[in-house]
């Protein structure tokens, strides 16, 4: 499958588009078929130097509660504009910029 990664810190230069293993999916997981990925200002922070990177549980528990909320219509997204998936980097720069409303989507 493919993924949006980084390997060093940085800023959107350090995106790469690559394929990597599908993951594992343990009891009480599911595994989401994404046509379309967004990009938020927390997102970029991960790629900074002074962040730690252990967020696994606490980013499913966010995604269940967002999950929770759109399927009770207390939620709703706004999409502000959209980017092709190879363009990730100039999503990311135009996120940094703060002059985005609403979600980037990245479409493949």
């Amino acid at each position: 499958m493919n993924a949006i990664v980084f390997s060093q810190t940085g800023g959107p230069e350090v995106l790469r588009l690559s394929e990597v293993p599908k993951p594992e999916v343990r009891p009480g997981m599911v595994l989401i078929r994404v046509h379309a990925i967004g990009v938020n200002f927390a997102d970029t922070r991960f790629m900074r130097p002074t962040v730690t990177r252990n967020f696994p549980d606490k980013t499913r528990e966010s995604a269940e509660r967002c999950f929770a909320l759109m399927r009770d219509g207390r939620l709703k997204l706004h999409i502000g504009k959209t980017f092709a998936l190879a363009d990730a980097a100039a999503a990311h720069r135009h996120l940094e910029s703060r002059q985005s409303t609403g979600k980037l989507v990245l479409i493949p």
